[in-house]
């Protein structure tokens, strides 16, 4: 639900950078939003980033994202799947992390091939250390990634390559 194909691109760009953390994840937000600055996965995008810097500080930014994403979906609209990933940022923004994760894990069973919900939950289970919700959470997702040819099942497959490790797996 975006004004532009040109934003999408953007954003598509945006969520490739964010999975694979590639340092020029907001140059990429930027420029989604600056093609339509109510486009609310990039709002949400723009929170998740700033909320993985770890700095508190960075928190009234996130939060200003998050009810930015908030007024778009009351204008715009939005589907299921972009409904829980704003409710999981909101909470994370509350310091909620397992609702987050909650909300994510339902983002990702309504929209398998959502790159955004399957690597947010990825980073999110990994600090708060638990990799085997983490591992879990990309086996069950990658069942519609394999194979399909999708951009961003590398950096997927990557993302379970490292919870094989985490949790013993494979050394």
């Amino acid at each position: 639900l975006c004004a532009s194909e040109a934003a999408v691109r953007a954003l598509d760009r945006a969520v490739e950078a964010f999975a694979a953390h590639r340092a020029d994840l907001v140059a990429h937000i930027d420029a989604a939003l600056a093609l339509d600055p109510g486009l609310v996965r990039a709002l949400v995008l723009r929170a998740t980033a700033t909320r993985l810097s770890g700095r508190s500080s960075d928190l009234l930014a996130a939060q200003a994202s998050v009810s930015a994403a908030q007024a778009a979906m009351g204008e715009r609209g939005a589907t299921e799947g972009e409904a829980a990933i704003v409710r999981a940022l909101e909470a994370w923004c509350a310091r909620d992390a397992d609702r987050a994760l909650t909300e994510l894990e339902g983002a990702i069973a309504t929209e398998p091939r959502d790159l955004f919900a399957v690597k947010a939950s990825h980073a999110l289970h990994f600090m708060l250390g638990r990799s085997r919700a983490m591992r879990s959470s990309l086996e069950r997702a990658l069942t519609a990634w394999r194979g399909s040819g999708l951009r961003g099942e590398g950096a997927l497959l990557g993302c379970h390559a490292f919870s094989l490790i985490e949790t013993g797996a494979v050394s």
